[in-house]
């Protein structure tokens, strides 16, 4: 009987032995996966807090670029990092590539980016208006695309003339541009290929300076607000008497309401707006030379030389809504008007908005 005890007494401290052994192998595992897994999550944090890093230095500084291999400690644990220039699925972007570790574990991740910049809408042309058009005198509208220096670039334009109403030219006004690729040369009066009236714009005509750009972003400054903060020689003015010259970056100019900005000295360069919410403030007579693009609710006789383009914004001009009917001249460019825009720097702070455009993202 004693020795019956004695085994099931030694079975059972055999069998203990091998449940604690077994449970602590268990034990021990679960809490190695436990630290892998806070192992990693904490390396991926630190390689995405890295990236958010880092694009926020690019959007402050866009020459910032890291061409050889730099390590910060981050967190608790350390980040390798480049960001450099290269072309990746047919677009130059900047690539940054972080490798993060945390207590052994690694992590990287790879990111394509782009600095936002504003673009046209794609209804936007030469002479882009939402009421009945007319141009005469001597005028020359050439919509063929020219070069910032005013060069000729075949076959890259687009309409003369474009407008929600009827458009008349008459006199000597000379117009010309591209269509389909086919150029046609600035002749009276123009060819009909590049004359685009009563036509309908997709979405609806823009109402305000914002909308003439298809990616204006949601919650950012608008062109009035960038306008006040002087940047890049931004000026915000009611009383264009006041406006300094050369005109430079975003120039808006809100006229009270049915007021007109006569004898309108236009000699810089950026965007010009002028522009009220009851869309009739207007601008007449215009002299000097201008570069980049020109929005306003009416435009009544242009007689400068603007290289870029005009948007007339009001549907109901309060009077005879002339563009042209003088000397002076109209040369479409694209690259003038990207110049111009390259200017407004919408800077993008808060939760989920980023100063720059992801375009690829890999882990």
């Amino acid at each position: 009987m004693a020795r019956f005890i004695m085994i099931l007494v030694l079975g059972a401290i055999i069998t203990y032995g091998v449940t604690s052994i077994t449970l602590n192998e268990y034990t021990s595992q679960g809490t190695q996966n436990s630290m892998d897994d806070y192992s990693y999550n904490r390396a991926r944090d630190i390689a995405n807090g890295m990236v958010d890093i880092i694009l926020m230095r690019i959007a402050n500084d866009e020459t910032y670029r890291v061409n050889s291999p730099i390590t910060q400690n981050l967190n608790n644990g350390e980040a390798t990092y480049t960001a450099e220039n290269s072309f990746f699925d047919g677009d130059s972007l900047i690539k940054i590539v972080v490798a993060a570790n945390y207590n052994g574990t690694t992590k990287s991740i790879t990111a394509y980016a782009k600095s936002f910049t504003l673009e046209l809408d794609v209804g936007m042309t030469s002479v882009t208006a939402n009421s009945e058009v007319r141009v005469n005198g001597s005028f020359l509208i050439d919509a063929r695309n020219h070069t910032a220096g005013g060069v000729l670039i075949p076959q890259d334009g687009t309409y003369c003339l474009w407008s929600t109403g009827n458009i008349i030219t008459t006199g000597a006004f000379e117009g010309g541009g591209t269509f389909n690729n086919v150029d046609y040369i600035p002749q009276t009066p123009p060819d009909p290929a590049v004359i685009a009236s009563n036509q309908i714009y997709t979405g609806g005509f823009p109402t305000t300076p914002e909308q003439v750009f298809g990616n204006y972003p949601p919650g950012s400054k608008t062109l009035k607000e960038f306008a006040q903060t002087g940047e890049n020689g931004s000026q915000y003015v009611t009383d264009p008497a006041l406006l300094s010259y050369p005109l430079q970056g975003v120039t808006y100019i809100e006229l009270p309401s049915g007021d007109i900005w006569n004898n309108a000295d236009l000699s810089g360069n950026g965007i010009i707006i002028v522009h009220n919410n009851n869309l009739n403030a207007s601008l007449k007579n215009t002299s000097g030379s201008f570069t980049g693009l020109l929005i306003c609710d009416e435009i009544l006789k242009l007689k400068g030389d603007i290289l870029g383009a005009v948007v007339s914004l009001a549907s109901t001009p309060s009077s005879n809504y002339v563009v042209g009917n003088s000397s002076g001249s109209i040369l479409f460019s694209k690259e003038a008007i990207n110049n111009a825009i390259k200017k407004v720097k919408l800077l993008l702070y808060g939760f989920g908005k980023k100063r720059l455009d992801i375009k690829h993202w890999f882990e």
